[in-house]
This record gives C-alpha cells, sequence and structure tokens, in this order.
C-alpha cells in the first residue's frame, strides 16, 4: 500500500501481521523519506547501519550519522507510544 517504502525497503519479521500493524502510515512516510536507513530491532536491541557504506571517522560526519540514527530510534518510539 506504500511504493516508495516498498521500493526502497526490505523489512523481514517473525509475524507478518504484526509487522503490518506496527508500520503504520506516518511511520512509512518517515522511511519513505529516508531511503539510505538500515536498521535491526530484536529483544530491546537497536542496531543503525548504512549498508556497504563506511563513515568518515571524523567528528561532524560521525555526528551526522548518529543523529540520523537517533531520528530513526525516535519515530520507531513514537510509533510505539501511538500503540500503547
Amino acid at each position: 500500500d506504500h511504493p516508495e517504502f516498498s521500493r526502497s525497503f526490505v523489512l523481514k519479521s517473525d509475524s507478518e501481521e504484526e509487522a503490518r500493524s506496527f508500520f503504520d502510515s506516518p511511520l512509512l512516510d518517515f522511511f519513505s523519506q529516508h531511503p539510505d536507513i538500515c536498521f535491526e530491532t530484536c529483544d530491546g536491541a537497536f542496531l543503525y547501519f548504512r549498508q556497504w557504506k563506511r563513515v568518515d571517522p571524523t567528528v561532524k560526519p560521525l555526528q551526522d550519522f548518529l543523529a540520523e540514527g537517533y531520528a530513526v530510534l525516535g519515530a520507531l518510539q513514537d510509533r510505539r507510544e501511538r500503540s500503547a
């Protein structure tokens, strides 16, 4: 139902129904606006990365990368709060 998201992302889950329920329209919109995002979650863990890309190890690129990761985490937390 969200072609921009589907073009950019592969979503894997043990429960398709739960994943479809969790990824509501605002969350799909967020990720559609950030097509380079890669992340994994599991049992309270969150891993943010850029597939096949290294981050320049200087201060500004690292700060930008971490800010992006926190934005992703924030979007996921906002979604969890909307379902509570």
